[in-house]
């Protein structure tokens, strides 16, 4: 496999709503969603981390409906690349 960049975006979720943004990207967008468990280091309490990579023109109405379903939610995007 060689190294390069994927198309599109690679994005984090972290919200209380995972459940119906996850509902949101598979049904609507039709990208798969993996869910990590993580721990917040300074709460010490789990969160539901969201990662699934989308096409760029995707980006604005994954956000729009995630700020809809969970106005407190924490989206980190990246470039995704193949190593």
């Amino acid at each position: 496999m060689r190294e390069g960049a994927i198309r599109g975006k690679a994005l984090f979720i972290i919200s209380e709503q995972s459940e119906r943004i996850s509902n949101f990207i598979i049904n609507d967008i039709k990208h798969g969603v993996t869910l990590l468990k993580g721990t917040g280091m300074y709460t010490k309490g789990e969160k539901n981390v969201l990662f699934c990579i989308v096409k760029k023109n995707q980006i604005v109405k994954i956000k729009k409906a995630i700020l809809s379903i969970g106005e407190n939610a924490f989206i980190s995007i990246y470039p995704p690349h193949i190593i």
